[in-house]
């Protein structure tokens, strides 16, 4: 399905955790766009909403957020993804680049 607000408005939030390959409870649903590989819409159990990208670094398989639905519409999620996907050809890691963002220091350290 073609992510779209009134589509991704109308979803209905799992009722409850499934389990996955590995028998662990997952309590979310992910709905993938037919447009672009790897984009996707992840609905918790909770109602919450989050675009995400998963791609593949290195034949490992990464999952970005990018952002809440509501803050992103469709369109700019869409593009974001793309974006990042331009990134992962170019053989660049954002998910990495988040990750080593995090670990700088704070103005608290």
């Amino acid at each position: 399905m073609k992510l779209s607000k009134l589509r991704i408005d109308a979803l209905k939030p799992p009722k409850n955790g499934y389990k996955d390959a590995k028998g662990k409870t997952v309590k979310h649903k992910i709905f993938w766009d037919d447009e672009l590989p790897g984009f996707g819409l992840r609905v918790t159990n909770t109602g919450a909403k989050a675009y995400i990208l998963i791609y593949r670094v290195k034949g490992r398989q990464r999952r970005i957020t990018i952002g809440r639905h509501g803050e992103f519409t469709p369109t700019k999620a869409r593009d974001e993804a793309m974006r990042l996907k331009t990134e992962v050809r170019a053989g660049e890691d954002p998910l990495d680049e988040r990750e080593k963002g995090r670990k700088e220091p704070t103005f608290n350290d």
